[in-house]
């Protein structure tokens, strides 16, 4: 899982979040971390911007069998090659993006027994999400569903909300072109 210059370090250590605090307004919940991008799952946290070799041997494989089944194209730069990665438990689970030789973003499919690193998942509501993480950062209506965000440098963490203001979805991304 390289660029397609092997000659180029894989992770870029520009492109990785430091360990940066960002404290919320609710002084106690503590601020967040570079480990609050990431997932838990059977006692294995993954982040976005590791190395996706740390979530293959964490996790696995997915539902795919190697990397060539898990390639989905070179981004249009046509410098680095993208990988997608299904971990899938009884129809529930979650998508890994791989790009730059690092993870992209993980997306919290269906409802799902994986959470956040601070114990939130799907179905959860958003007043736990505010004792986890605390008030937001940024608050959005997108397609008529709000939309909370934790971001740390190129990273951030979102909640979308249902209309009972319960989370139906999760998204951790590395937004650094």
């Amino acid at each position: 899982m390289q660029d397609l210059d092997s000659n180029k370090t894989a992770i870029n250590p520009e492109a990785s979040p430091s360990n940066q605090t960002i404290k919320p307004s609710n002084n106690s919940v503590p601020g967040l971390k570079e480990d609050d991008f990431g997932v838990v799952f059977s006692n294995a946290l993954v982040k976005v911007t590791d190395n996706p070799d740390k979530m293959i041997e964490l996790w696995g494989r997915g539902k795919v069998k190697n990397d060539d089944e898990a390639f989905i194209g070179t981004d249009p730069s046509a410098k680095y090659r993208r990988y997608e990665y299904y971990y899938i438990k009884e129809n529930s689970g979650i998508k890994a993006h791989v790009r730059r030789g690092e993870i992209d973003y993980i997306y919290f499919m269906d409802i799902t027994d994986w959470y956040t690193n601070r114990g939130i998942k799907k179905g959860d509501s958003y007043n736990k999400m505010v004792e986890a993480y605390g008030k937001p950062t940024k608050e959005s209506i997108e397609d008529s569903e709000l939309v909370c965000e934790y971001p740390l440098k190129n990273v951030s963490l979102m909640f979308k909300f249902d209309k009972d203001k319960n989370i139906s979805n999760i998204t951790i991304w590395n937004y650094l072109n």
